[in-house]
């Protein structure tokens, strides 16, 4: 397989694009944890695989350079962004900080004892807390899933943004975003009660998320609003989106009140096409959604030709 040797496993990674936007990096490493596959330890040298060409299929599956990945899973790893650069130097000073204690100890000793090693060394790392991976897992999840939806948060969402934009920038992709503000949502609340805008809010998330694709994030971006964070996806691709998402909401119900109709306002901007760095793809979206709001709602508005969308509820 051609490509650059990852030094501390001995086997190869694939050189081409990351193709995370398939299977969702997270997603992937979960799944491997899950057969029981610690990827973080198999790479760092703490444990082995069957064969060697298991570990090559995994790698292969991934896909990216070894600056890449070592940047992705330091980030499962602490919580941590680092550039790829960064995280190439800490796994190689973890893996060399493992080796010496191996031999000093007289015993394998756990890539993860390594990387906290060299990561508080460094001062990259100051008082350090030991979770396991549930209660990890745990906190991960209230920082990055809102509670109401199970949508991403916010927070997830500028995380994520600046990380597929620098994505696009560095293998020439693109990167879409838009954002959905339902209309007059304060006034199906005040009729049907809080609980039901909740619910309504949970369902939503949960069709956005059936009708979009697995590399696509559904985020909450404020109480009635939502984004769509859309990898590889360029003007056209978010367009062709936008009509399907407009008619998604109208035919969305509202438990116990069959009579009551919602409907959304969409603005959308991409990474290159409209804007040069992540703030403005979020400011440039969210002004096209307020430019919709105010033409009439139930429409889209994107950055590219000022493009529109007012399609009527079909039957």
């Amino acid at each position: 397989m051609d490509g650059e040797r990852c030094v501390l496993s001995g086997c190869r990674l694939s050189g081409g694009r990351l193709p995370w936007g398939v299977m969702g990096f997270y997603d992937e490493i979960e799944r491997l944890e899950e057969e029981g596959i610690e990827l973080v330890e198999v790479l760092g040298g703490g444990r082995s695989l069957r064969s060697p060409a298991d570990l090559e299929r995994i790698l292969e599956r991934l896909g990216g350079s070894s600056g890449d990945l070592h940047c992705e899973l330091l980030r499962h790893l602490t919580g941590r962004r680092f550039a790829p650069e960064k995280a190439s130097a800490l796994w190689h000073a973890a893996s060399e900080c493992k080796r010496r204690l191996d031999e000093a100890l007289g015993r394998a000793v756990s890539f993860r004892v390594a990387m906290l090693d060299v990561l508080c060394e460094s001062g990259e790392t100051r008082r350090p807390r030991l979770l396991g991976g549930a209660e990890y897992s745990a906190l991960a999840g209230q920082r990055i899933r809102d509670e109401t939806t199970g949508a991403f948060t916010r927070e997830y969402l500028n995380d994520a943004l600046v990380d597929e934009v620098h994505r696009a920038r560095r293998y020439g992709g693109s990167t879409s975003l838009l954002v959905l503000d339902l209309d007059d949502f304060s006034t199906l609340v005040d009729r049907a009660r809080t609980a039901a805008g909740d619910a309504f809010l949970s369902l939503l998330a949960r069709q956005l998320r059936r009708d979009t694709r697995r590399s696509d994030r559904v985020c909450r971006y404020a109480g009635d609003a939502f984004a769509l964070l859309l990898p590889e996806t360029d003007p056209d691709g978010a367009a062709t989106l936008v009509a399907r998402l407009l008619r998604l909401v109208r035919e969305t119900p509202v438990a116990d009140h069959p009579g009551l109709r919602v409907t959304t306002s969409i603005g959308g901007a991409s990474y290159p096409d409209d804007c040069d760095e992540a703030e403005e793809l979020v400011a440039l979206a969210d002004q096209k959604c307020l430019a919709a709001k105010s033409a009439g709602k139930d429409r889209a508005e994107l950055s590219r030709g000022d493009l529109d969308f007012p399609f009527a509820a079909e039957g």
